[in-house]
């Protein structure tokens, strides 16, 4: 009679990721990245019973694209989800992808990959992601007919490019949010950007072209020393790896770092104090400027302004010039007279130039630190 021998294929993948998405496991099979492997609803081992075949709820990219794309990671954005390949963005509407009720399908691909796998984030109405070209978002038009992409990270785009090729591994670069402050953060090396978005609106709503909007910092310190970063469920964020410790950020009433003081700094852009719509050649010449702070009497306040655009004024005398703008004056903030929590007071501070950029900056332990508004008081010279 003899031996009989059955060689039985385990269905289970190896993952290399995975994500939950509407009560089924997602898997990306490390023995081949193309595949991703989907379970039975509420069981994440059951790989065949819903189906009946494991291929029939299975996506291949190679199946989408010639050579087939490597998948790192996949996102959940709204009901559709999101698989992130290395050359492109496959976006799948529905909740059940097989079964009764299968309701999945294509709806659209963003020829623009992601490079790791901690590159997406989805931020309510957007979902967010981490290409060679920086980070861009994918949203719905305003009546939800279309998918359109934006880019986020523009006004650093070159910079972060730079620094994006620069990673000698994509371990280095991780994307999450912090919802308590309503950020997005981006960790690239030893740099920790910081994202504040919020949503164009106009007075009608949500415009067509709505975008993540608002202001990007860049941190320095022990928060950007971090090689982990995890948001809990009552939206508390914990960092870990900084000098072998685990940190909570953010805590209240403490406006050092881990007992050090830190250094802050706003900068705006430029400039051209023209009326909206306007374009002319002038020279701006500022005299004042009138901050408006709220917050701690103690902290101190460094306001800088810088004049550029190659102007010609006897005002830039021994001033450290520079091919694009030069530094012409400094001004000190004290502490608020009297503790008021609101600081109004009108500062002389000169400086000229066709284009005017100003930079607030701090380096203590007090707080709160908030600059409501500021204006400037100039005249304009040689219109044209």
């Amino acid at each position: 009679s003899g031996d009989s021998f059955v060689f039985l294929k385990s269905a289970m993948p190896i993952p290399s990721y995975i994500h939950v998405h509407y009560d089924r496991t997602y898997y990306v099979d490390s023995r081949d990245q193309r595949r991703v492997l989907v379970s039975d609803p509420y069981d994440p081992q059951g790989m065949t019973a819903d189906s009946g075949l494991l291929s029939d709820i299975t996506f291949f990219t190679g199946a989408l694209q010639p050579q087939g794309d490597v998948v790192l990671a996949m996102e959940s954005y709204q009901s559709f989800l999101a698989i992130g390949g290395e050359h492109n963005i496959y976006l799948y509407s529905g909740t059940t992808p097989a079964g009764t009720g299968a309701d999945f399908a294509p709806v659209g691909l963003f020829p623009q990959g992601i490079i790791c796998k901690d590159g997406m984030v989805t931020l309510g109405n957007e979902m967010a992601f981490v290409g060679h070209d920086g980070v861009q978002s994918i949203a719905q038009s305003n009546d939800a007919s279309q998918l359109v992409r934006d880019q986020i990270s523009y006004p650093i785009a070159d910079q972060l490019r730079d620094e994006l090729d620069a990673v000698t591994s994509t371990d280095e670069i991780q994307l999450f949010q912090y919802r308590r402050r309503s950020w997005m953060m981006l960790k690239v090396g030893s740099s920790l950007y910081v994202i504040n978005y919020s949503t164009k609106t106009s007075d009608a709503g949500i415009t067509e072209d709505a975008q993540l909007r608002g202001s990007i910092s860049l941190f320095d310190g022990l928060i950007a020393q971090g090689s982990a970063y995890f948001e809990r469920r009552n939206d508390n964020l914990i960092i870990g790896g900084a000098g072998g410790k685990v940190y909570r950020y953010d805590t209240s009433g403490i406006y050092t770092d881990d007992g050090a003081a830190y250094s802050t700094a706003l900068q705006t852009g430029w400039m051209m104090l023209e009326q909206p719509g306007v374009k002319t050649v002038t020279t701006k010449a500022v005299k004042y400027i009138e901050p408006i702070f709220e917050g701690s009497p103690e902290v101190v306040y460094e306001i800088t302004a810088t004049g550029g655009f190659d102007f010609d004024s006897s005002d830039v005398i021994n001033v450290a010039a520079s091919s694009r703008s030069s530094q012409v004056g400094t001004a000190i903030i004290p502490a608020i007279i009297g503790g008021s929590p609101i600081s109004s007071i009108k500062h002389p501070l000169r400086v000229r130039g066709q284009g005017i950029q100003i930079q607030f900056a701090t380096d203590d332990s007090f707080g709160p630190d908030t600059i409501s508004r500021f204006t400037l008081y100039a005249a304009v010279h040689g219109a044209e």
